[in-house]
Order: structure tokens, then C-alpha cells, then sequence
């Protein structure tokens, strides 16, 4: 939908029928609470994508989407926490762990947040803007 934008009526079409034949499939849930994200409503999003991790939609996007929505609902802790369970599943997800380093800043958990950039700079040492934010972190200079 994102990529071809004139698809997204027959996408919406089709979700909405799912909603109804498959309400309890993980990947229609967690395709409602992207949309109910994508639609500015926190809550459900989050309640879509809660249940679709617990049906087994538990893929990166599925973490990042739910702590999205938990972030945007004021339930940054919860949302920190839903990363660190993704971070955990999916080790190698570079967004996932970027978005928690981000999380734990945004909580002001600066011990935990350079902790998560010094993991993340070792699995990812490509990513020379975090190489350079752990540098300055840890008072180098590249």
C-alpha cells in the first residue's frame, strides 16, 4: 500500500473483510493496529497489536508498530519494555534496536540508553552515525 498507493482502497477493502471472516488471525490484527495507527488511535492499535504478538505475529514490525502506539498513548515504559522483548527476539532487527536506544533517551535512562547504542555499534558498526553518537558518548573523538 505504501509503495503503490493506489492500491489502498482495494487494501482497506480487503482488511475490512478479513476484520470480519479472520478477526483473531495475528496478521490481520496486526494489520488493523497498523492502520489504527496510521488513523491517530493509540489505544486500539496498541489493543490490536498486543493480541497479535499473542497469536504469533511476532515479527519486527509487529514490535516497533506496538511501542509506537504505547509511546504515543503516554506508556513509554510499556513501550521501552515491548522493545527490549523485540530486541530480544530479533537481535539482528537494526530498527528495533535503534528505537529502543531512542526509548530509553526519551525516559531519560542514559545508563541503559548507552548500554543499547554500545550493543547496537558492535552488531552494526556500518551505522556511522551511531558510531559517532558513541563516540562523543564515551568522550572520543572519531
Amino acid at each position: 500500500m505504501v509503495k503503490h498507493p493506489s492500491l489502498q482502497e482495494h487494501y482497506l477493502a480487503a482488511l475490512d473483510q478479513l476484520s470480519k471472516s479472520a478477526p483473531d488471525d495475528p496478521q490481520v490484527l496486526a494489520a488493523l493496529g497498523q492502520k489504527a495507527l496510521t488513523d491517530g488511535d493509540s489505544a486500539r492499535a496498541a489493543d490490536y497489536l498486543s493480541r497479535a504478538l499473542e497469536r504469533g505475529a511476532e515479527y519486527p514490525t509487529t514490535y516497533l508498530h506496538l511501542s509506537e502506539a504505547l509511546a504515543r498513548a503516554g506508556r513509554d515504559e510499556e513501550a521501552a519494555k515491548v522493545l527490549e522483548r523485540g530486541v530480544a527476539a530479533w537481535p539482528y532487527a537494526a530498527l528495533l534496536q535503534k528505537s529502543l536506544v531512542l526509548r530509553y533517551i526519551t525516559l531519560k535512562q542514559y545508563p541503559l540508553a548507552h548500554a543499547a547504542t554500545k550493543r547496537y555499534v558492535e552488531l552494526f558498526p556500518e551505522d556511522s552515525f551511531m558510531r559517532d553518537s558513541l563516540n562523543k558518548l564515551e568522550g572520543r573523538t572519531p
